[in-house]
């Protein structure tokens, strides 16, 4: 009777054995499961962003910009081709087109916009090209991205130079002596409240308070206040305006 129970002690082992061999086996032949954990940052731990006053920005009036008629685009065989080609030949500034995020976009009155690297920016209309330099008030010849605001304004980022607003008449250039977070912009967006924000190389995300339109007092509610309204005209109508400033010291993942 002993013998045969250490028998069949041993069968069974030998059965657990096989069992588990088969469930690992099937563990490894399955995808891995890695369960995800965010890194939350205690609100101890989070120092307030920098607020910076906005400067009195650099306002230059947009100088007489090169505009160039196009030329008919034409196939190797003198026919008209599907795919229009355009390069500095047809007045485009330059070739290199920068690949920096919304680095062309499209208007709100339909015209075309490209930042290149080294040439400026260069605006199509359908019919001629218009080429924007440091000549004319940019902030820098390398544009690396460009949004239009709420009101029409023309946001462009710079490598180098900061960011330049273009009203259609002149440029204003923010950089870190403004309160800019870093020189060179790869990213600027709007949000719904009109602050525009700004990606930057190392100095994190800098946030700008919103257009000037929104300010009280260029709503006429200042009209008879002849202090206030002269303090709008010294400061280029930048009044109560700021850049907040994130940077991994607030909680940002990277600068």
């Amino acid at each position: 009777m002993k013998k045969v129970l250490i028998v069949c002690i041993l069968l069974i082992l030998i059965s657990c054995n096989q069992n588990n061999s088969t469930k690992n086996t099937d563990l490894k032949a399955t995808d891995e499961v890695v369960e995800a954990h965010g890194i939350l940052m205690n609100a101890d731990t989070i120092r307030p962003a920098k607020v910076i006053s906005a400067g009195i920005p650099q306002t230059i009036k947009a100088n007489d910009p090169k505009v160039i008629p196009l030329k008919p685009n034409q196939g190797e065989a003198g026919g008209i081709t599907l795919m229009q080609n355009y390069t500095t030949d047809n007045g485009l500034a330059l070739d290199a087109i920068t690949f920096g995020h919304k680095s062309a976009m499209c208007d709100k009155t339909g015209s075309l916009w490209f930042g290149t690297n080294g040439g400026g920016v260069s605006r199509y209309d359908g019919k001629s090209f218009t080429n924007f330099t440091t000549a004319q008030g940019l902030a820098n010849n390398v544009v690396l991205s460009i949004t239009e605001d709420k009101t029409g304004n023309l946001w462009f980022g710079t490598n180098g130079g900061g960011v330049s607003r273009y009203d259609g008449k002149s440029f204003a250039n923010f950089t870190t002596a403004q309160g800019l977070a870093n020189n060179v912009v790869y990213s600027i967006t709007e949000d719904k409240t009109g602050n525009l924000w700004f990606g930057t190389n190392g100095g994190g995300v800098s946030s700008y308070d919103g257009s000037r339109t929104n300010h009280p007092c260029n709503k006429n509610k200042c009209k008879h206040d002849l202090r206030i309204q002269q303090d709008l005209k010294e400061h280029n109508n930048e009044l109560a305006k700021s850049f907040t400033n994130f940077t991994t010291a607030q909680g940002l993942a990277n600068n």
